[in-house]
């Protein structure tokens, strides 16, 4: 398969947005009711592990946190009709079709961002909810081990990834070009990586496949990393016969930019403005409970996305991107 082919779809997958890393002040308050107390220990548990100051309070403590000068974050888990006033916190933000959304859709779930200034200080407020306590719980698992993607939280990113367990990952991808109708099949082997770009350190996952190129079979390797300063940088580099040659350089991204992402990419961000489902997804690796989302690109394509919690490293069982040229699809083949 050739490189062309791969790469773009790799990057539209693997980069994230981020954002500068947050000072060493940082506090956040994870407001919850009994019933989503699981979900807000695992998120305080990850935080924490982050090196980020993090409590969990009832809802009504909502009004004291969101005028507290200190706390610059506060995540609510639960819809419009969580218990113990949770649901009347998230209502004053979530929009009547959000609401809707989740009342009404079995599977539900939404992350949404918004931001309010009160006693003097703007917060960012997350709100991760689902149509009951599971899709609520796996929401915020998948999330929160993705690096908060398109949040302010994502500057935490590298550190997550540094401490995210798992060894190896195989993952088998099919491209099918609709034009022509050949098909090419390939295997991916993903591992953690760590090391330095442009002399900072940096943490993320190294993707290694085999592709054609102009009539050679040559080994690539593919890396999406965040730096320590919250970037997120992708690197591609291709060797054969002993010699390694870099396709392309290191490309670094902050809040604000964008990446060189094909139109049509869905990238992990996308779960702040997308509804997204529980399903079971079922691959070669095994079946999976798994957040489920889908993003429309400009040029027609849909890209659809399968992540579960139960899978290391890049939570991806599976992602597809059907376009108008083409159809890409991968699938989990074993992990370890």
């Amino acid at each position: 398969m050739r490189s062309c082919y791969i790469a773009p779809f790799l990057a539209f997958l693997l980069v994230l947005s981020s954002t500068p890393l947050l000072a060493t002040q940082q506090k956040v308050i994870v407001i919850s009711n009994s019933a989503d107390m699981p979900a807000a220990q695992e998120l305080m548990s990850l935080l924490s592990l982050a090196g980020i100051s993090v409590s969990v309070k009832s809802a009504s403590d909502f009004d004291v946190v969101l005028n507290s000068q200190d706390v610059t974050e506060i995540v609510i888990l639960g819809g419009p009709d969580a218990y113990e006033g949770v649901g009347q916190v998230s209502a004053k933000f979530l929009s009547q079709q959000d609401q809707q959304y989740l009342r009404s859709t079995p599977g539900a779930s939404v992350v949404r961002k918004f931001t309010k200034t009160s006693g003097g200080s703007t917060k960012e407020i997350l709100i991760i909810a689902g149509n009951t306590r599971k899709e609520t719980k796996l929401s915020s698992e998948v999330y929160s081990s993705s690096g908060f993607p398109g949040s302010n939280l994502s500057g935490i990113a590298a550190k997550i990834v540094m401490h995210s367990t798992g060894t190896k990952l195989t993952y088998r991808v099919t491209f099918i070009d609709k034009r022509t109708g050949k098909k090419n099949v390939t295997t991916m082997l993903v591992e953690k990586f760590s090391g330095t770009v442009n002399g900072e350190e940096a943490n993320g996952y190294k993707w290694t496949f085999e592709a054609e190129m102009h009539g050679y079979t040559v080994k690539m390797e593919y890396f999406s990393v965040y730096t320590q300063s919250g970037k997120s940088c992708e690197m591609e580099r291709a060797s054969y016969m002993g010699n390694s040659m870099v396709i392309m350089p290191w490309s670094c991204y902050s809040v604000g930019e964008t990446s060189g992402s094909p139109e049509g990419g869905a990238k992990q961000s996308d779960m702040i403005r997308k509804n997204m489902k529980m399903g079971v997804k079922t691959v070669p690796a095994g079946t999976f409970m798994c957040l489920i989302f889908t993003s429309e690109g400009k040029d027609g394509g849909t890209s659809t996305a399968w992540y579960s919690p139960e899978v290391p490293l890049t939570h991806m069982v599976a992602s597809e991107y059907d376009g108008p040229k083409s159809r890409v699809y991968l699938e989990l083949m074993s992990i370890g």
